[in-house]
This record gives C-alpha cells, sequence and structure tokens, in this order.
C-alpha cells in the first residue's frame, strides 16, 4: 500500500518535472534545469526532453560566459557537436581570457567544468582551464584571507 503511495507521487513528479522542461522556452532556463537534473541524479528519467531541449538551443548563441560555458559542456557530455570556438568571444587577440572575466565565480566555475571536455587539439581549452584555475585559486586565497579565518 505505502509503495503504491509513493510510486503514484514518483510519477506525478516526474511529470512535472517533464512538463517544466518541456515548457521552458528560455534557453538559458532550459539549460540550467537540464544541469540541475543531472546534478540531482535523475536526468535519466528524461532523457529523451533533454535530447529535445538540446536540439532546440544547439544554434543558440549564449551572452554570458556561464551560459556559454554551460552550453558547451551539456552538448559535450550529450555528444552534440559544438565548437570550443564559442569561447573566442572572451579571448582577446593573443587567444587569452580577458581579465574582466576574473570575477565572475560562477562563469569560472563553468568553464572550468567545460575546459574538462576538450580533445587534444584544442589548446584554447587548455588555456581555459589555467585561466579558470589561476582565478578561481586567487577568489578563494581573497575570501580566505577576509573571512578572518586563521590557518592553523
Amino acid at each position: 500500500m505505502q509503495y503504491e503511495l509513493y510510486g503514484t507521487t514518483l510519477e506525478e513528479l516526474k511529470q512535472k518535472a517533464r512538463g517544466l522542461l518541456t515548457s521552458e522556452k528560455e534557453p538559458c532556463a532550459q539549460l540550467k534545469l537540464i544541469d540541475s537534473m543531472q546534478r540531482l541524479g535523475v536526468a535519466y528519467h528524461f532523457e529523451e526532453e533533454i535530447r529535445d531541449s538540446l536540439n532546440q538551443v544547439r544554434d543558440v548563441v549564449m551572452g554570458d560566459l556561464y551560459t556559454t560555458a554551460l552550453q558547451f559542456r551539456l552538448m559535450r557530455e550529450h555528444g552534440h557537436p559544438i565548437c570550443s570556438g564559442v569561447f573566442d568571444k572572451f579571448q582577446d587577440g593573443n587567444g587569452r581570457f580577458m581579465d574582466s572575466l576574473s570575477k565572475d565565480v560562477t562563469g569560472l566555475l563553468s568553464l572550468y567544468e567545460a575546459s574538462h571536455l576538450g580533445m587534444n587539439s584544442e589548446d584554447d581549452l587548455e588555456e581555459a582551464k589555467n585561466f579558470s584555475i589561476k582565478h578561481l585559486m586567487s577568489l578563494a586565497g581573497k575570501w580566505w584571507k577576509d573571512s578572518g579565518f586563521k590557518k592553523t
């Protein structure tokens, strides 16, 4: 009896989540929802809807570092072709990431995760990894210093 109740509740929740994913039209919100489902470990329930959503946002150009890196990571994780050139707009003429990105914590974290999906010939993703590590470590050190914690 109790199992039937849980089973019914689970199916209702899955239908609500499925409806959320299929009704969301904003590309950034779709990506965030897919990312949340993956992090929660429930994405396997919605593989078809996730595939459809990623097909919809495949050619959308994202504006900020966070959503560009999120789109890149999700597309690569799900086997969709995407070029590392999507990060070119965040680089200067020398192929280095712009210093103005160094305080964007969510963007840096997203870039760091995305950089792990590079292939051997994608040196720009190695640069992305080094850039994000450098600035995340710097921000963490500043936070630690400003927090008042003392090293032991």
